[in-house]
């Protein structure tokens, strides 16, 4: 798949996503409001010995896809597409609580090492909870390295 190819079905699954999902509203669900959450990354290899600061911008008009560099100024500069979304929602029934998490990442540094890589999750809560902190790691690079995703809403 193409990275431009891979971009367009990103934005048209963000927007399927973002609208009122029948699936989720079917079981009651509702959409909380945004909280403006802060969130940074980092690079680093899998043994721990190298990490790479890095800075994130807003790729498109959408608040969801970043681009993502990572060691800027360094030869072991990166780059990265990041799709991220973290919602939350409630209903009356239990669970009352759910948060959706879409951490999608491409490579754009180059070369044919593991340009894709995702993961979707959907946690449930019995009571209402407040959330301090989420911390996510995707393998990047066939897992020699990740990129760490810190989360607070």
């Amino acid at each position: 798949m193409s990275l431009r190819l891979s971009l367009v079905v990103s934005l048209f699954l963000s927007f399927l996503l973002f609208g009122a999902n029948p699936v989720f509203a079917a079981k009651g669900w509702q959409l909380d409001p945004d909280p403006g959450a802060k969130f940074e990354f980092l690079w680093q290899s899998s043994d721990g010995e190298l990490a790479l600061p890095c800075k994130h911008y807003v790729e498109n008009e959408l608040p969801i896809d970043w681009k993502v560099v990572c060691g800027i100024g360094t030869p072991l500069r990166r780059e990265f597409l990041v799709h991220l979304i973290v919602r939350s929602y409630h209903r009356e029934a239990r669970p009352s609580q759910a948060l959706e998490i879409l951490y999608w990442v491409v490579n754009r540094t180059g070369g044919d090492q593991n340009r894709y890589t995702s993961a979707t999750t959907w946690m449930e809560f019995e009571e209402p909870s407040a959330l301090y902190r989420m911390h996510f790691s995707q393998g990047v690079e066939n897992d020699v390295a990740q990129l760490r995703l810190f989360f607070k809403p």
